[in-house]
């Protein structure tokens, strides 16, 4: 292994090596001999390695740091509990207390640790759940910079859930097994159930694992090491569009390769002098920086404010047609309610958002939120389904389905009098309907698929809207382009829309998520299409898609 580790270093330079097998660190010996091997190689290397937490129980503290001064940068574990009696059936070999200790030592050692829970355990409930979040949320106040992952658990072929899932006849056979698990579309979701919470509750529980996971790391991590990894997205944004525009379409020549090459450099450049910056501002990076930072800071953020302000806005957020953001504090529904509930009846709206469709649909396949919409329909059966879009305005998404190739039966209703004119008028064959969202003219499961099209954002009443929307599907609901908070609770705001003063909401995530349960609506895919900030908002707004599935 480690002459093949060799051969590879000498013949791509390389600097790290990942161990994915956990058999590679079986026992403290073969960890021992991992180090001493290491120290041999032609050059010197970070690694990364898989281990089990009851071999990490047996291994040092001096082992550990030894690990570490032989280039150990990352160890995988999987903690898959908080609960010690869902652990003991699991037959993991540790306690809580294990994994706690276990966390500490490898933080004093200098090892990072990337850890894994699952949720849906062999007879889990939701006491269970409860305690895998309080272990996980007691471990990043001790170690800001563990690294969570969560998943479903899945009874795969050869394993004893497996077997068990066979034995209880929720799974029939072999085949029974493939028929349940889509490994492209079943991500986040239950396969097979085996613990004592419903399919639901299960991926709720998911849900709210990454969630609280989300909240109380940028919390511990900080403003400022947020605002770094920040630009290094951006960073990242800016890059790709301009290879999109410019370098992508340049001949393949030297001359055109020379140009290039010192664009590439010196986005690298910035990306290694961000990730430094980022690490020390985790704690990674122990060299003294205090001095590069007070020389670079001023003038680097200075120079990336420019080219957000000249790159960003025109190449990534689409022509937004919103602005002038103000928060509603204490908001009164009712007054909310008579003030706005009529906005989009305004006779102009239609006219300034024709002038920006037009010239969208011309590329709806780079449009983030049109793209968005296509995506995830893709990732269901489509043929032949009768779909509702509420919110349609003039009819455009029926256009955008139409060039993405789905053969669909597409109905749009809309509240303003004004759209659904121009919607009869531009596509004549589709029938469209005066309707208010919350207060739908329509049959109970009346349509394979609803989408609600950049609609509740703008409605006060919007738990009714998602209500109605879940009522008149049959299937699947779409709730598309909606501005999500993961830290703050659903903000009422007001905002230009057209030139219009309008309403909008930014609903908190989890809140918006029990709304969903509470309409017998599973989350079957998420899409995020746009990030932002507002003036009076301490965290950034994700504009998601929600694909539901009606249970």
């Amino acid at each position: 292994m480690m002459a093949e580790a060799n051969e590879l270093i000498k013949r791509y330079n390389a600097n790290m090596l990942y161990f994915g097998d956990d058999l590679v660190i079986s026992s403290p010996h073969r960890a021992k001999e991992l180090t001493e091997s290491i120290t041999k190689l032609c050059q010197p290397v970070e690694y990364s390695v898989s281990c089990r937490f009851d071999i990490l129980n047996r291994m040092s503290d001096e082992l550990l740091r030894e690990m570490k001064r032989t280039g150990c940068r990352i160890m995988g574990l999987g903690i898959e509990s908080g609960s010690q009696r869902i652990l003991d059936i699991m037959n993991k070999k540790i306690t809580v207390e294990n994994i706690i200790t276990g966390m500490r030592r490898l933080k004093d050692a200098g090892i990072l640790p990337t850890v894994s829970i699952m949720v849906g355990q062999l007879t889990e409930t939701v006491e269970d759940a409860q305690k895998s979040i309080d272990l996980m949320l007691q471990t990043i106040k001790y170690d800001k910079n563990i690294n969570y992952a969560f998943t479903i658990a899945t009874p795969f072929p050869g394993t004893e859930l497996y077997n068990i899932a066979i034995e209880k006849g929720v799974l029939k056979n072999h085949y029974n097994f493939y028929q349940k698990f889509n490994p492209i579309k079943q991500f986040g979701k239950v396969s097979v159930n085996l613990s004592n919470m419903s399919d639901a509750k299960v991926e709720e529980t998911l849900h709210k694992l990454q969630i609280e996971y989300k909240k109380e790391k940028r919390k511990q991590i900080g403003n400022n090491a947020n605002r770094v990894e920040y630009c290094r997205c951006l960073t990242f944004r800016i890059y790709n569009k301009i290879n999109k525009i410019i370098f992508n379409k340049l001949p393949n020549n030297k001359i055109c390769a020379r140009i290039k090459k010192p664009y590439i450099w010196t986005y690298e450049i910035i990306q290694i002098i961000l990730d430094k910056w980022r690490l020390y501002l985790l704690g990674c990076y122990k060299i003294d920086m205090k001095n590069f930072i007070k020389k670079i800071s001023p003038r680097f953020f200075l120079i990336l404010t420019k080219l957000t302000k000249i790159l960003i806005i025109p190449l990534c957020l689409n022509n937004n047609a919103s602005k002038n953001y103000k928060v509603i504090e204490n908001p009164n529904l009712n007054e909310l309610k008579v003030k706005y509930n009529d906005v989009w009846k305004n006779n102009s709206i239609p006219g300034e958002q024709i002038k920006l469709t037009n010239k969208q649909l011309s590329n709806y396949l780079v449009i983030a939120p049109m793209k968005s919409a296509v995506d995830l329909l893709k990732k269901i059966d489509t043929s032949g389904k009768k779909i509702l879009e509420i919110g349609c305005s003039s009819g455009y998404y029926s256009e955008v389905f139409r060039r993405a190739g789905f053969d669909i039966e597409y109905e749009g209703c809309d509240y303003s009098e004004t759209f659904i004119k121009l919607a009869k008028k531009t596509y004549p064959e589709i029938n469209f309907k005066i309707c208010d969202a919350t207060m739908l003219n329509y049959n109970n499961n009346q349509f394979d698929i609803v989408i609600s099209g950049c609609c509740i954002l703008h409605i006060v009443n919007y738990a009714k809207a998602i209500a109605e929307a879940a009522r008149v599907s049959n299937q699947y609901i779409l709730f598309h382009r909606t501005p999500i908070l993961h830290c703050n609770k659903t903000t009422f705001l007001t905002k230009t829309g057209y030139n219009v003063e309008m309403l909008e909401i930014f609903f908190n995530e989890e809140e918006l998520i029990d709304l969903f349960c509470k309409n017998n609506l599973v989350i079957k895919s998420i899409n995020i299409h746009a990030k932002f900030k507002v003036n009076g908002i301490n965290e950034p707004i994700f504009m998601k898609s929600y694909l539901c599935e009606k249970i």
